[in-house]
């Protein structure tokens, strides 16, 4: 497990690594937030290892790449810290299956500010600690979020 130097701002990305999941806008809003110079993590298994490739390159075009770290899977204890060291977690689903997500309670458990879809099953997460970013949501909807939850504080 890598270990994060103190006073990294780490966006984490613990859902699904698909597309649609907004990692690739993630990768994008990074370069624009040079002032606290965050790091994506991303933890987890690449359900297409195209996709991955993508965000690779993209991380390097964009002068990220090391920023960018793909941990792959982890066992639970490494994802645990993975998670406690970022300073918010994206958990976006789309297309959404009405599912819970394992990792958006673990993020919640420990006092994490998250980003989520907004759907009608999760209205019941309070917006003291959920931003929400609607379904087929825009880049600039995650944006807002994002620079939202850089400033925001549980």
């Amino acid at each position: 497990m890598e270990t994060v130097e103190g006073g990294i701002t780490q966006h984490g990305c613990a859902a699904q690594r698909a597309p649609g999941a907004g990692t690739l806008a993630l990768e994008r809003l990074a370069t624009e937030l040079p002032e606290s110079d965050p790091v994506l993590l991303i933890v987890g298994a690449f359900t297409d290892a195209s996709y991955r490739t993508r965000l690779e390159d993209l991380a390097a075009e964009l002068g990220i790449a090391e920023r960018v770290r793909c941990i792959g899977r982890t066992s639970r204890r490494d994802f645990e810290l993975a998670l406690l060291a970022c300073d918010a977690v994206v958990n976006l689903r789309y297309p959404f299956r009405h599912q819970m997500s394992a990792t958006l309670m673990r993020a919640i458990a420990a006092g994490l500010l998250v980003v989520i879809t907004d759907v009608p099953e999760w209205k019941h997460f309070p917006d003291s600690f959920c931003l929400r970013v609607a379904p087929g949501r825009t880049e600039a909807d995650l944006r807002a979020a994002v620079a939202q939850s850089a400033t925001a504080s549980v």
